[in-house]
């Protein structure tokens, strides 16, 4: 999962993946950021608080003021979810369906979320930059034929 890493590299080659993983940063509390995982079946909930009468949006909230939370989720997904459970401490067992299961949100240093892909960011500037400059260049090309044509004619008229 994005902003961890195996605990034991060579086990995890093995595919022994029962050491499990640890963050790659450091929480920083309020700095962090909140990664939005589909599909999930949420973590064991020995470490979980329950509130059955709020909104995710008041989850998020919650879970940002509290430096200890490391994940998020709506209790009930039916009719579009509701209600909040937090989890502070570890992230046991989790795991991402093909289809199904719920979003989480887990808690990760903003620098292991980064800006939404900065590479596709820097991919999409530089395509609008050389379409922004073709676009000049044939105007440029067009506006000097025309300027041309409009001087031969008055050239050969005289």
């Amino acid at each position: 999962m994005k902003g961890f890493q195996p605990k034991n590299i060579q086990a995890w080659d093995l595919r022994d993946g029962s050491g499990g993983c640890v963050r790659k940063t450091n929480l920083e509390c309020l700095k962090d950021k909140f990664l939005h995982l589909k599909n999930m079946k949420l973590p064991e909930s020995t470490a979980s608080f329950v509130d059955r009468n709020t909104s995710l949006r008041n989850c998020e909230m919650l879970c940002s003021s509290n430096c200890s939370c490391t994940a998020y989720a709506n209790s009930n997904i039916s009719n579009g979810g509701s209600g909040c459970v937090i989890w502070t401490g570890e992230l046991f067992d989790l795991r991402q369906y093909p289809e199904g299961g719920q979003d989480l949100y887990v808690r990760l240093a903003a620098s292991d979320i980064g800006d939404g892909g900065s590479a596709e960011t820097i991919i999409i500037v530089i395509a609008v930059g050389v379409g922004m400059i073709l676009a000049v260049t044939g105007f440029s090309i067009w506006k000097r034929k025309r300027l041309l044509s409009a001087c031969n004619g008055k050239t050969q008229q005289k």
